[in-house]
């Protein structure tokens, strides 16, 4: 909040530099301030003023970069997989602390946009262009984008009448070899499947 934020939102990386002053990319990205807004959401039960600066976030970031129902990852390209995973996430989030129902209709539609973008009987691609790049089940530098948009469809599918399980299904038995041979490399796509399994929320 206090280096790396500016107007509400959050910037997408900090370096240094050889002479040891800091660099700030300025860029903004969804998906990364998705999680950063996510994280004040939680925070706001524990310390209630983060509640007001989430919220802010939040709307800030759909008033710049969800335009005419359609979601970009920066302010000129195209929402990614991981964009639509992460802001529907946040959106369930927002929801569940503030119970205000604008935050649970965008949330279901980004889902809906989700499988209709990337959905591809049981696979996920993770950009939606002429050429077709898969998400896999790891997770690297930060969760899967895949595993993360499982989750937020299954918690979902508790709030709304749509049945998302058929999507969780397919995709985990698709990847089931793979997450059974290396569980440890794919922790959140481990919780979706131990979720499904046992109908957890």
């Amino acid at each position: 909040l206090d280096k790396m934020s500016e107007n509400q939102l959050f910037y997408s990386n900090m370096l240094k530099k050889d002479d040891g002053s800091h660099f700030i990319d300025t860029k903004v990205v969804t998906s990364f301030n998705a999680m950063m807004i996510d994280t004040l959401f939680h925070l706001s039960q524990i310390e209630e003023h983060y509640l007001k600066i989430a919220i802010d976030s939040l709307e800030t970031l759909l008033d710049n970069y969800y335009i005419h129902q359609e979601l970009y990852h920066t302010q000129d390209i195209k929402a990614f997989l991981e964009d639509y995973a992460y802001l529907g996430t946040t959106l369930l989030n927002a929801y569940t602390v503030t119970n205000n129902q604008k935050y649970l209709i965008l949330a279901e539609s980004i889902a809906n946009q989700s499988i209709d973008k990337f959905y591809e009987y049981g696979k996920w691609k993770f950009s939606n262009g002429d050429v077709s790049v898969y998400d896999d089940i790891y997770d690297l530098l930060y969760p899967s984008a895949m595993a993360t948009m499982l989750l937020f469809i299954h918690r979902l599918s508790f709030y709304v009448d749509s049945d998302y399980n058929q999507f969780v299904f397919k995709t985990l038995e698709l990847n089931s070899y793979n997450l059974m041979r290396q569980p440890l490399s794919s922790p959140k796509m481990s919780k979706v499947l131990l979720r499904h399994l046992k109908k957890m929320i």
